[in-house]
């Protein structure tokens, strides 16, 4: 004699199909938990080594500047 749904314990027949119904791909689950970990390396990383936009660009500004106030101190001969 099969059970039916409504014979288990605590499970109304409706709850127990709905769970049994997902589908879980493994392998989906494998590169999502890589692309999060990924991302959190990348995140401490940038948090570690990085610096701001602004912060390149005032560095590479004052380095264009001393090289033009190098280049203008030089002699021509």
């Amino acid at each position: 004699m099969p059970l039916s749904h409504a014979a288990l314990p605590g499970c109304s027949g409706r709850r127990m199909l709905d769970a049994m119904s997902k589908l879980i791909n493994l392998r989906t689950i494998r590169k999502q938990r890589a692309r999060d970990a990924a991302r959190q390396v990348a995140h401490e990383n940038s948090a570690k080594h990085g610096r701001r936009k602004a912060e390149r660009r005032l560095t590479a500004t004052e380095r264009a500047k001393s090289e033009a106030q190098l280049d203008g101190h030089k002699r021509e001969e």
